[in-house]
């Protein structure tokens, strides 16, 4: 007995100094969860952000908000009442907070001024990526978007049900609810040539009364494989909660119902694949220890993770009568019993040892003496574990942001001319949209495995930085852009990335910075950031060399990204329009709305790059389109004819996958005719994204508004471009009436007038300024003209008085 108290006493003095109680923190960090404890997520996400801060000397303190139990509504009011009571209360500050899901997000982004002024904000387990682009947008927040598995979950549900021959998938017109059923129809039009026999299904409950929802439900059978992705209204305007929504469709559904999020698990929800909680919050965990370490937070985008788990809940397998031996073997599985010996095994197993072996006393002091040597070597093996994963990236290997900084300040140390090289990826973001998300997370893999063959020549030293961002040192010497390694460097991506028999080539645009023009790693980051998006700027896919005038440009740059931000939360646009006039008879045709700044002269041309290099450009493309729409309705109201109005479409506005659902709603809240509605696009925005632009134009024409193809002329396609886009009308670039509308070379505007009335659309020429290029355009058969020649654009009460002057004139 003796033997054995000492062995036990001695494996908890072995255990003590890992489980050590914080005496004297460096930080205090507050974790505030949506749920509550009991909530199966919330002990996973507790337990990963122990793994960081107990090894780093942080301590912190968790907060419920409890919304599962509760509505937000409810609870929110005093728990801010609460949480501001204990801040005022404490007698420390907390240096970062961490929030868990999308409650607690919107509690940090409605209480940031006030209860968190000047501290960093780091979120994960956001399901919402919109929401989460949104809160990335403020200063001082950042953190990790959920990743969804629609594919694994639907190749789980094909084992479990290997009779069904459709998918059907639940969804509502709100935000999120579109969002996701935008990315299910991308999913089945990926994975329709792998399922040749499958059907792909939605139902709508925006469009359904609760009742006929009920009916669509009931009608499912086992042929069907039922997903539930975001629905909380109906026809009538009624608004559910999450969990009224999984009681209902639980309760009128004869087959399981799968999720790739755990809303609703342990509600009746099957399961299938989500996030690894554990490692999420382990992630959001290492980003605040970055960030408390000097990270700058500027240079932190929106993460998104990509490691998940499979939730099943046992008793919904017990009432389907599911086989379990066909769920993934790492598959966690909530509601499932366990046996009294599983339970207690761990008093049993000493007990029966005590009884059955008094004499081996000897032995187990032996074994325990074994037993804490192994435990002592697991112990450091583990810590060696945990260390090499906060300094290393665990998708590429590659060392990360935290092991770079002491790096850059070591090789400062040795006074000695080194080079910091940021590299990111070109479109990597339309890999991701195109290919998937699993294709991009290959591409880096891939790119990572060239990297570090390439850092085995001790002068490289590369490390993920973020993203689809590598940031690369540089010891050798004399490199300049016709320097050898340099050379090596782009070399990584002269072959293409291979990953389920396609093919990619991936380009890169990078930025270098010497550390001779640098007094700090801060200052030779910023530099090389510089000329990284000077890269971007001029083109991508090449390398550019930090210059001192570059600063003034980025400096301009912020500058005009703060007075967009500004106008974006203060109403700060406006719209002007420009009358474009019917050849044949001098009467208006349309206008275009352009955008300016209220009491502010930068130009459109300025602006609207860096809008659309700063992600600003989705919310003035909106706020202009509804600007557009009530000016159409006033104008209405006033009794005047009404022509339609071109609104111009960004190449930066690809990515708001909801803009067609958002017009479509403007033009019914304020009854507006499509058809009154044009939507001028350019060439860019389908260089480089053509499945995805026509899509896009193909739900532009089924809500019923035309397209223009604006700036024509300019790119070395377009002819090409007009075989297969829907457009309407042709806008041929001021340019090219400058230079070709003249005696020498009028035949080129003439055949190009021919050639657009051939594919039965119809021109418009802009910029027309003197009365010769009018009379001239004439006799070509142009059909409308745009220009100060008849008026410059015009506010919208201006309109009104030169409608009437035309239509007196005429």
């Amino acid at each position: 007995m003796f033997f054995l108290i000492a062995a036990l006493y001695g494996k908890k003095i072995a255990q003590s100094d890992y489980y050590k109680e914080i005496e004297s923190p460096e930080a205090h960090v507050l974790f505030i969860s949506s749920y509550d404890i009991t909530y199966f997520s919330v002990l996973r996400q507790i337990r990963g952000i122990h793994s960081v801060f107990d090894e780093n000397n942080i301590s912190f303190d968790v907060e419920f908000m409890d919304t599962k139990r509760f509505t937000e509504s409810e609870v929110v009011d005093n728990f801010y009442k609460s949480l501001k009571y204990k801040l005022n209360t404490i007698k420390y500050k907390y240096d970062a907070i961490l929030l868990a899901d999308d409650a607690a997000l919107d509690f940090g982004e409605k209480y940031q001024d006030e209860l968190f002024a000047g501290i960093p904000i780091v979120f994960f387990c956001v399901n919402s990526i919109s929401h989460a682009n949104r809160a990335v947008a403020r200063p001082l927040i950042t953190g990790y978007a959920e990743e969804i598995f629609l594919e694994d979950t639907l190749n789980v549900a094909l084992r479990l049900n290997p009779g069904a021959k459709s998918v059907t998938a639940i969804y509502d017109e709100t935000p999120t609810g579109y969002g996701d059923w935008i990315q299910f129809r991308n999913f089945a039009n990926r994975y329709k040539t792998e399922y040749k026999n499958f059907d792909f299904y939605g139902i709508n409950t925006t469009s359904l009364s609760h009742f006929e929802f009920a009916s669509s439900l009931s009608n499912l059978d086992d042929s069907t494989i039922l997903m539930f992705l975001s629905a909380v209204d109906d026809k009538q305007g009624n608004v559910y909660s999450s969990a009224s929504q999984v009681e209902f469709i639980v309760k009128h559904s004869k087959i399981p119902v799968y999720r790739y999020n755990t809303n609703g698990l342990g509600q009746g929800i099957l399961g299938g694949k989500t996030v690894d909680f554990e490692t999420e919050a382990r992630n959001a965990a290492l980003l605040v220890l970055d960030i408390l370490e000097g990270t700058n937070m500027n240079f932190i985008s929106l993460k998104r993770n990509t490691e998940g788990l499979f939730y099943f809940d046992n008793d919904v397998i017990q009432r389907f009568n599911l086989d379990e031996s066909k769920l993934p073997k790492d598959a966690v599985i909530i509601n499932k019993k366990i046996s009294a010996i599983k339970a207690y095994a761990k008093i049993l197993a000493p007990c029966i040892f005590l009884v059955l072996s008094l004499g081996a006393l000897l032995i187990i002091a032996e074994t325990s003496r074994i037993s804490s040597s192994c435990h002592a070597r697991k112990l450091v093996e583990s810590r060696n574990e945990m260390e090499y994963m906060a300094r290393h990236d665990y998708l590429t290997k590659l060392p990360n942001r935290f092991m770079t900084q002491p790096k850059i300040e070591a090789m400062f140390g040795r006074k000695k001319e080194f080079y910091g090289i940021l590299l990111d990826i070109d479109n990597f973001k339309s890999i991701n949209d195109f290919y998937t998300h699993s294709f991009g997370d290959e591409v880096l893999r891939q790119i990572s495995a060239r990297f570090l063959k390439l850092a085995e020549d001790r002068v490289f030293f590369i490390s993920r930085f973020g993203g689809d961002e590598f940031f690369v040192l540089y010891s050798g010497e004399n490199f300049d852009e016709d320097s050898h390694d340099l050379v090596r460097l782009q070399g990584i991506f002269s072959d293409p990335v291979e990953y389920k028999n396609t093919k990619v080539y991936v380009q890169a645009s990078m930025g270098v910075a010497s550390s001779l023009n640098c007094s700090s790693p801060d200052e030779l980051i910023v530099n090389a950031d510089i000329a990284m998006y000077e890269s971007k700027r001029a083109g991508k896919n090449r390398c550019t060399f930090f210059r001192e005038t570059m600063k003034t440009d980025r400096s301009t740059t912020d500058e005009i990204e703060a007075v967009l931000k500004d106008c974006i939360e203060n109403d700060g646009f406006k719209v002007l329009y420009q009358p474009q006039i019917d050849v044949d008879n001098g009467v208006i045709y349309g206008y275009e709305a352009l955008v300016r700044i209220k009491d502010n002269s930068l130009p459109p041309s300025q602006f609207i790059p860096i809008a659309e290099e700063k992600g600003c450009i989705i919310d003035i493309g909106r706020k202009v389109t509804e600007k557009v729409v009530q000016q159409i309705a006033e104008w209405r109201s006033h009794g005047m004819a009404l022509h339609k109005v071109s609104i111009n479409y960004s190449y930066g506005q690809i990515s708001d996958t909801g803009y067609v659902n958002f017009l479509r709603a403007l033009l019914k809240q304020y009854d507006i005719s499509p058809a009154l509605i044009c939507i001028e696009i350019t060439e860019s925005l389908f260089i480089e994204n053509k499945d995805k632009a026509i899509k896009l134009f193909d739900e532009f024409t089924k809500l019923g508004v035309s397209l223009s193809l604006d700036d024509f002329g300019t790119g070395y396609s377009s002819l090409s471009y007009l075989t297969y886009i829907p457009v309407e009308t042709v806008k041929l670039d001021k340019s090219l009436i400058d230079h070709y509308l003249n005696s020498a070379n009028d035949l080129f505007i003439k055949n190009i007038v021919r050639l657009v009335h051939s594919l039965n659309m119809r021109l418009v020429v802009e910029g027309v300024e003197f009365k010769w290029q009018f009379n001239k355009l004439k006799t070509f058969h142009c059909d409308y003209i745009q220009g100060y020649l008849f008026s410059k654009p015009i506010s919208g009460n201006d309109v009104e008085a030169f409608a009437r002057k035309r239509a007196a004139a005429i």
